[in-house]
């Protein structure tokens, strides 16, 4: 790029006690995390007729990690976009109009302070090397003064403005540290797939736009000024968020909502929506408070008064479908079925992320699974609970459908969208993509080795969710959720880990489930049990099983005969078992797990046998072929 982003960082060591930069005071809403935070004064102004922030950012790094921090590392995520030799880009040519390259200078007082890249050519991280200064003691603070411009490109990855301009969505924009404890940094650079970790924190921001602009900024808007230049400047305070994105919109269709706590006081649900989106504001809002309700329920108090939801145009890079403290994105289709949950289950799902990412903060680099499993897996049961079964309009030998299927589209406008319709079970999305991938790696493994996008959301979002799932129904429903609660309020404005949250399991019942830790949290390996065999000699009736794949998960295998259901439960440790039932009855067949408790088995068309063919499965057979080539007919003469 031609033009450099200059950032001056002033650097003031503050040894007694921290500079007040707030005007109240902060207190961590669980007690046994008492520490101070550190906080941000960020006064911005935004110039959409030239694309550019000017900033002027204020940190009060406060040292609560236990000893002395000899270095600052500083996660500087625009510089993601700005060339093609960072981790993000991989080699990719830089968009058009990109953020311009961010380059620190540091003014300091005495002695001088140098600044590494330690990912470089990537330089999405920089250390401020404070050795010679003796650094910063636990519980002291260093005050850093920073100055700098920002061009905002065209939307390519989640920072930038829609093309229509009427959208400028502005996340991972300041310089901010990572989290420091145990006396290490975790500061990892900003990969491709995974997202962001850094501490909680105060924010005051100052925020200066042109009339004509909506701001969108999670916290409480102290102050609103007119000023003669005929822009308008905003004061926001917001508490407890690791985090700080905000929007400017124009054009947008505003609706809200009132949510009444479970214990008292009531939160401000904002929605801002696309002109031609406007009809379904009700199905957002709706999709909102249940999401709430579920949660303040089942999981823990919503801590905030207030929550924002933002529609996103298809013109807008990768915007749509995140969240932040307080404020989410979602992306809504021209035509979507009124019978279909699309809308309904990306806003949930980004809304249980205020609990699990926005409250208990997981580095989702390392262990990005312990956010968007435990999202994946609410949503779930907040479909479950509040919503009919979603129905796919397309399916192909009458398994599972693939919901919202588009075949071809023009400006995005459907062309054929619907063959048929089907009830969609709620996990067939994660388990799809299971199926797909079932040996992309371990649970466990580092989030940010899993290069490829299918892969990374394979294990992250999908099998992190089957063992959620799993784990419920080993333990009880009643039971895992009981189990949750204690987690995310124990876990509450602080950084849990995996081991952690099987620290919380394992203590939160006495039912054995080390099996699931083993072969599917630790372990990548796949599995699929079969019955391959039903024999009867007098009244004993043998049934083989066999397994395939590394995987090990106990299960039951019932018998079924005229005389009633005969059980027995089986490790599932060998390769190839009989087990042997004594009955004077009629043989039907045999089923192993036959409650589906085990979401891990890659095929549970041969979980089941028959002791005699029927004639009635030829017929089936044959009537899926039929119905089949008749949609395929169908769609054939359309497109013809």
């Amino acid at each position: 790029m031609t033009h450099s982003f200059l950032i001056s960082l002033l650097v003031i060591l503050s040894l007694i006690s921290p500079l007040d930069l707030r005007p109240s005071t902060f207190n961590f809403r669980t007690s046994t995390f008492d520490l101070r935070p550190s906080t941000y004064q960020l006064t911005v102004d935004f110039d959409p007729a030239v694309k550019r922030l000017t900033v002027k950012e204020t940190l009060l790094w406060v040292n609560n990690g236990g000893v002395t921090a000899k270095e600052i590392y500083l996660h500087l995520y625009p510089n993601a976009y700005s060339s093609s030799a960072s981790l993000y880009m991989q080699g990719m040519e830089v968009p058009p109009n990109s953020v311009t390259r961010i380059r620190l200078n540091t003014l300091t007082l005495s002695p001088s302070l140098p600044l590494l890249f330690p990912y470089a050519p990537d330089s999405t991280v920089a250390i401020l090397d404070l050795s010679k200064t003796g650094g910063v003691a636990p519980g002291k603070s260093i005050t850093l003064f920073i100055e700098y411009t920002l061009r905002i490109p065209e939307a390519f990855g989640r920072f930038g403005h829609s093309a229509d301009q009427n959208l400028y969505w502005i996340s991972q924009w300041y310089p901010k540290p990572g989290v420091f404890r145990d006396g290490k940094w975790e500061c990892e650079p900003f990969f491709r797939n995974t997202e962001f970790f850094s501490d909680f924190a105060s924010y005051l921001l100052t925020l200066t736009i042109p009339e004509g602009y909506k701001p969108v900024v999670p916290g409480e808007c102290i102050s609103r000024e007119k000023l003669k230049d005929g822009k308008i400047k905003y004061i926001y305070s917001a508490d407890n968020i690791h985090d700080l994105a905000w929007g400017a919109l124009r054009e947008y269709v505003p609706a809200s909502a009132k949510y009444r706590k479970r214990g008292g006081g009531e939160v401000t649900v904002s929605a801002y929506l696309l002109p031609y989106n406007k009809v379904h504001s009700g199905r957002a809002l709706l999709a909102v408070k249940n999401a709430l309700s579920f949660l303040e329920r089942e999981i823990g108090p919503y801590p905030y008064s207030d929550l924002a939801i933002v529609d996103v145009p298809n013109n807008a890079g990768l915007i749509a479908s995140m969240e932040y403290p307080r404020v989410i994105t979602y992306h809504t289709d021209y035509f979507i079925p009124s019978r279909g949950l699309q809308l309904e289950e990306v806003v949930i799902h980004e809304i249980t992320h205020q609990y699990f990412y926005g409250i208990v903060a997981n580095n989702e680099v390392k262990e990005a699974w312990l956010d968007e499993s435990f999202a994946n897996y609410l949503t779930t049961k907040i479909l479950e609970e509040y919503y009919p079964p979603e129905m796919s309009y397309f399916k192909l030998f009458g398994y599972y459908p693939v919901p919202g299927f588009v075949l071809l589209e023009q400006a995005e406008l459907p062309i054929v969208y619907t063959l048929s319709s089907y009830k969609v079970p709620f996990l067939s999305g994660s388990l799809s993509n299971y199926y797909r991938y079932p040996e992309a790696g371990s649970i466990a493994s580092n989030s940010s080795l899993l290069a490829e996008w299918n892969h990374y959301a394979a294990i992250s979002y999908s099998k992190g969710e089957l063992l959620l799932h799993a784990l419920e129904k080993q333990i009880g429903e009643k039971e895992f959720l009981h189990i949750l609660s204690r987690y995310f309020t124990d876990y509450s404005w602080r950084h849990p880990s995996g081991a952690d949250f099987w620290r919380y399991v394992k203590n939160g019942t006495t039912k054995d489930v080390s099996f699931l830790y083993e072969n599917f949290y630790l372990g990548s390996g796949k599995v699929d049990y079969k019955i391959t065999g039903i024999s009867r000699t007098k009244d004993i009736v043998k049934v083989i099983i066999e397994r395939s794949g590394e995987g090990i998960f106990p299960s039951e295998v019932v018998l079924y005969t005229s005389n009633g259901n005969l059980k027995q439960n089986w490790g599932g440790e060998e390769r190839i078992k009989v087990l042997k039932f004594r009955t004077g009855g009629f043989v039907i067949g045999a089923e192993i797990d036959p409650g589906r408790k085990n979401p891990f088995d890659l095929n549970y068309a041969n979980n089941s046998k028959m002791i005699e063919i029927q004639i009635m499965g030829s017929l089936s057979i044959s009537l899926k072929w039929f119905f089949w080539m008749q949609n395929l007919l169908t769609l054939a003469g359309g497109l013809a």
